[in-house]
């Protein structure tokens, strides 16, 4: 699995996604996140706010970097995991009220 987290930077949104990835690119687990606010996030079984899995690859590392507006860096599973908790324990918070 590969974990990345791919920043855009528009003019005045900031938006934030953190990828669980399979060794072929393809999206496992996602978040959205724009300006701190959780936009939405999606695995195989579930998604929230509209938030969905590519059905094609993620474009490699080597092409994001590429991008001019885009900012992309490894970060590891534990991190990914702790965000992927963090935003599942608001959803509950949110569906609950």
């Amino acid at each position: 699995m590969h974990y990345l987290k791919v920043k855009t930077l528009g003019d005045k949104t900031v938006l934030d996604f953190y990828f669980e990835l399979h060794d072929d690119y393809m999206e496992q687990r996602k978040i959205e996140i724009a300006n701190g606010t959780i936009l939405g996030f999606a695995c195989k079984e579930f998604s929230f706010r509209g938030t969905h899995l590519a059905k094609t690859p993620l474009l490699s590392m080597e092409e994001l970097v590429k991008l001019s507006d885009t900012e992309v860096s490894i970060i590891d599973r534990e991190t990914f995991e702790s965000l992927w908790n963090e935003v599942n324990t608001v959803v509950g918070k949110v569906n609950k009220e």
